[in-house]
């Protein structure tokens, strides 16, 4: 009977399997950091798109500011000017100016705010890419500044809308009709002369006079918070562009 021998391989020393080991942990962390590295590359990347973002957001509520503070401090001069002209002595040689005091007060638009990115922050829990602190509660704070502004622009409609309607029972709407310039989105025409009230009731002019001066207080609440929120995003645009190093 013919008898087989098997043949043994000869054991691999520890070290064998601790050098194995070690490669296997080295290239696992390798990996690692070059994933990690990889994630925090495309964060920083993402952080700096947020932040040019974030500028040109403020460049254009700037701009909205200027535009907005222009035609509230128009509002708020014919304002002054209608209340003393209805509350002065010789009103009735002033009936025109009055009509166009009166429609020149509601012009303008509600403030629209350039929030696309904050909300994309906000919404998708970017903010956590804004790694400095500084830059992040900046542009925390002013949105806040702005929901702030906005509610003190919805009185000032509030007012506008009561002086509107009280406005009707002194002010011709026939003559208001005649004011209006078909050529022109935003222009009037001033009446032709001779021009009358259509009522002079002590009590509805007073009454009239009366949300013309709330809606100065309201008007000049509204200024005030642009003029300040139009500084605040200009310091602020100058901080991101410093801090980012972006031109």
């Amino acid at each position: 009977m013919e008898i087989h021998q098997h043949t043994h391989t000869p054991r691999k020393k520890w070290t064998h399997y601790l050098w194995e080991f070690l490669m296997l942990f080295l290239a696992v962390f390798c990996g690692f950091l070059a994933e990690n590295q990889r994630e925090h590359f495309i964060e920083h990347r993402r952080e700096k798109e947020y932040i040019k973002s974030s500028i040109e957001d403020l460049k254009s509520d700037i701009s909205n500011y200027n535009r907005q503070i222009r035609v509230r401090t128009i509002s708020q001069n014919r304002a002054d000017s209608l209340i003393i002209l209805l509350l002065g002595p010789e009103r009735n040689k002033h009936v025109d100016s009055i009509y166009v005091c009166a429609e020149r007060m509601g012009r303008g638009n509600l403030f629209f705010y350039s929030d696309r990115t904050i909300q994309q922050l906000k919404n998708s829990g970017g903010m956590r890419l804004i790694r400095n602190q500084t830059a992040s509660n900046l542009i925390l704070q002013y949105d806040q500044m702005v929901m702030d502004m906005q509610h003190f622009e919805l009185i000032r409609e509030e007012i506008l809308t009561r002086f509107r309607e009280t406005s009707s029972y002194i002010l011709d709407a026939a003559i208001f009709y005649s004011m209006t310039d078909t050529s022109s989105e935003m222009s009037i025409k001033r009446p032709k002369g001779n021009s009358k009230l259509f009522s002079d009731n002590p009590e509805t002019i007073n009454r009239l006079c009366y949300w013309a001066n709330r809606f100065r207080i309201a008007n000049q609440q509204v200024i005030v918070k642009q003029t300040d929120l139009k500084n605040s995003a200009i310091r602020i645009m100058e901080f991101l562009r410093k801090v980012y190093k972006l031109d």
